[in-house]
């Protein structure tokens, strides 16, 4: 569970504010409780690392409906608003792994991304925005710019210093490599396996084709073949490559024309 603060009179009244003038903008307002002192930061820090750091490093990529929070630090916002800085915080974390508080591997894996439930909470942890919206995104072909813009709108943490280049760059590889040495792409099976979001799903993340076939399996195979020069080149995306020339052309033509008809589908419920 993160650590959460009443609102001050300072939030209460950007709350009244932005009910009274922005009533229809997407998302909640009443439920923010995210700290907005410097004290409420520095004990945000303190919780995390005496409850949940422990398990950091086993839990930090898994993702759980109903469980928003897990056990990651909800510190970005702090740290994006100057709060508490960066070397402080992994300057914390390391002295809780020095005095024996959390492993090895949850010290090194939070430090690793310091820095780096959406409409209700204002918050997804990077796994969640990297490897659900951003890789659904990505596989559909959403503008990336446009991803920029919604991510710096919804998220409470969402600074543009950072935000922007792991949108831009790691999450939507639309920055020509820079960010990332190749596309975080992956099919439904990878959400199925660190998740439990597939759990009564009617499609299936194993299909490709057909009416139990998983729309993120889908757009993967079909990015896959779009782009197939082009990821050839790359030496990191060899044995995907590989995995898609495999394919028939029978059974190309039919993953690209569900993943179009998948498309259409998006674009009618959008206008």
């Amino acid at each position: 569970m993160a650590t959460r603060f009443a609102p001050d009179a300072i939030t209460l009244g950007v709350i009244e504010y932005l009910n009274r003038h922005m009533p229809d903008l997407p998302g909640e307002v009443q439920g923010f409780s995210w700290p907005v002192t410097r004290e409420q930061a520095l004990y945000a820090l303190d919780e995390f690392v005496r409850n949940r750091l422990p398990l950091f490093g086993q839990f930090e990529e898994a993702m759980w409906a109903g469980e928003p929070w897990l056990y990651h630090s909800h510190l970005s916002a702090a740290l994006n608003l100057k709060l508490i800085s960066a070397h402080e915080t992994v300057a914390t974390v390391e002295q809780a792994y020095r005095r024996g508080m959390a492993p090895l591997a949850a010290a090194v894996g939070f430090v690793r991304e310091v820095v780096t439930q959406t409409l209700k909470e204002g918050y997804a942890h990077h796994i969640q925005r990297l490897m659900v919206t951003g890789l659904y995104a990505l596989l559909l072909g959403v503008r990336p710019q446009k991803v920029h813009a919604w991510y710096l709108g919804v998220y409470v943490d969402a600074v543009e210093c950072v935000e922007l280049p792991n949108t831009l760059g790691m999450s939507q590889y639309a920055d020509g490599g820079i960010m990332a040495s190749k596309p975080y792409i992956a099919s439904g099976n990878y959400i199925e396996r660190m998740s439990n979001y597939c759990k009564g799903c009617v499609y299936k993340p194993q299909e490709r084709i057909g009416e139990r076939a998983c729309p993120m399996t889908t757009l993967y195979w079909d990015f896959m073949l779009r782009h197939e020069d082009a990821l050839a080149r790359n030496p990191r995306m060899m044995m995907q490559v590989r995995n898609a020339q495999r394919l028939s052309d029978t059974d190309r033509e039919r993953i690209q024309s569900q993943a179009n008809q998948h498309r259409l589908a998006v674009l009618h419920r959008n206008h």
